[in-house]
């Protein structure tokens, strides 16, 4: 088939550890597809030597829409991954397979401009909240917004400096992150609570100073499902709702496997 050849490459990588990079990846033939920050694509490598086949992943776009060179993909080695395995032995000119189509609605098409807009992740899942900072920021889109991240070290803090930059920046963006087994001798002075914790009420008025309501505030959720759907569960708590076309609403998720 003719999807099944490389018709990309690696055009930089940024190793944060061992098994967590940033891997730009550009076409080398033709254009990337347009999209709009939020949505993913997918990366393909060959397997096999008689008959190969095309061995395929879908990963959130981080770079912004405008960025036309390259799509910024921030990922995470599986250890025990058949795909994320081998594409950790790329280096810079080596080929691979680019999706030429984008997929997904975790966007903000629906969300008002009026909004304040909070970005919840865990791990990787921060990567497109990135793409749409990196397209929108200063643009009017939002009234506020906020990155809250959860990792579980500083080390897996990744576009740590660029969002802290951000946040000195513009008094209308907040950057809180959060870690969960950074060792307590270290030198990290930051909030060391599980992300759900920072969604009780008197915590996110601590925090944030001031309340969290569904009138204006739409949070969108990406990484672990399984914090997703306790987030989630505890903001319908507080009035809250998934978000669908036909049902607007107040959440809006992405899953990362």
């Amino acid at each position: 088939m003719a999807e099944e050849t490389h018709n990309a490459a690696v055009v930089a990588r940024t190793d944060l550890h061992d098994s967590l990079s940033i891997l730009r990846v550009g076409p080398t033939g033709g254009e990337l597809p347009r999209f709009e920050p939020g949505q993913f694509s997918n990366l393909g490598l060959l397997d096999g030597a008689s008959e190969p086949r095309l061995l395929r992943r879908a990963f959130s776009i981080a770079s912004p829409a405008a960025e036309r060179r390259w799509f910024e993909f921030y990922i995470q080695r599986v250890d025990q991954g058949a795909f994320t395995t081998r594409l950790w032995q790329l280096a810079p000119g080596d080929g691979l397979w680019l999706d030429p189509l984008v997929y997904g609605h975790f966007t903000l098409a629906d969300v008002p401009p009026d909004s304040d807009v909070l970005f919840v992740a865990t791990g990787t899942g921060v990567g497109p909240f990135l793409s749409m900072l990196r397209e929108y920021h200063g643009q009017g889109r939002w009234r506020s917004a906020a990155v809250v991240h959860s990792a579980r070290t500083r080390a897996d803090l990744g576009y740590h400096g660029e969002l802290e930059a951000l946040a000195l920046r513009d008094p209308a963006f907040r950057y809180v992150p959060t870690l969960t087994r950074e060792p307590e001798s270290s030198a990290w002075g930051g909030l060391r609570v599980r992300l759900q914790k920072l969604f009780l009420p008197d915590r996110f008025r601590e925090v944030f100073g001031r309340e969290l309501t569904p009138e204006r505030a739409k949070v969108f959720i990406c990484g672990n499902p399984e914090m997703i759907v306790q987030l989630s569960e505890q903001l319908a708590g507080s009035g809250f709702r998934p978000h669908r076309r036909k049902t607007p609403g107040q959440i809006h998720t992405e899953r990362y496997w």
